[in-house]
């Protein structure tokens, strides 16, 4: 069976790192798809469900397109995550 893979840039700032999504962003992507804020970005649904499909979508986008949405973190706490995964 063929694997598909893409390669997603992680941009970085001073302040920031935009980086691929991740399954582990889904607590907070579901929050905010269920937010009143999220109806700039298509609408706000409240089910798991549907912040799951957009989860999936930002990443299927990626994968088929070669380009997409990327995720927003704090550079201290992203950089706090890879020396946690690193030092595993």
């Amino acid at each position: 069976m063929p694997v598909l893979s893409v390669d997603i840039p992680v941009l970085e700032t001073e302040r920031l790192v935009l980086r691929e999504p991740r399954a582990d962003d889904m607590p907070a992507f579901a929050a905010f798809a269920a937010s009143d804020r999220a109806r700039f970005v298509g609408g706000a649904d409240p089910s798991p469900h549907a912040a799951w499909d957009g989860l999936r979508g930002m990443l299927g986008h990626w994968l088929l397109r070669g380009f997409g949405w990327w995720t927003a973190e704090d550079r201290e706490r992203f950089e706090e995550r890879t020396k946690a995964l690193i030092d595993q």
